[in-house]
């Protein structure tokens, strides 16, 4: 079972190691969602054991989406592909960030995405 106290940093791990510039109110008022988000991507009861500080830095990447709206894709184009969104897709950005951190590590639901 995915314990989030295990995936959830605090403000510290965020400044001094994720060197994250989200105020702090700022983070705490989007470090709810930001869990929230990567857990729902990692395998129930993965073993998390090796992989905890990754899942706090998604957490904290995913933080900087939810506090700065400005980090948001707005479209994307894949091949002949392309979309727009009326509002900013929080999705496909912390989708981008949980792979960046997490994609290797074995722990993520496949499928999915999307």
């Amino acid at each position: 079972m995915i314990n989030t106290a295990d995936i959830t940093p605090d403000y510290d791990f965020y400044a001094d190691i994720y060197h994250g510039k989200v105020s702090e109110s700022d983070f705490d008022a989007a470090l709810c969602d930001a869990v929230a988000e990567v857990e729902f991507r990692l395998w129930p009861n993965a073993d998390l054991s090796e992989h905890i500080q990754a899942c706090k830095m998604a957490v904290c990447a995913i933080v900087e989406i939810v506090a700065n709206p400005d980090k948001r894709i707005i479209s994307y184009s894949a091949g002949k592909t392309s979309e727009t969104f009326n509002q900013k897709a929080f999705s496909l950005t912390s989708e981008a960030q949980v792979l960046r951190y997490l994609g290797n590590r074995h722990i993520l639901k496949r499928g999915q995405w999307l």
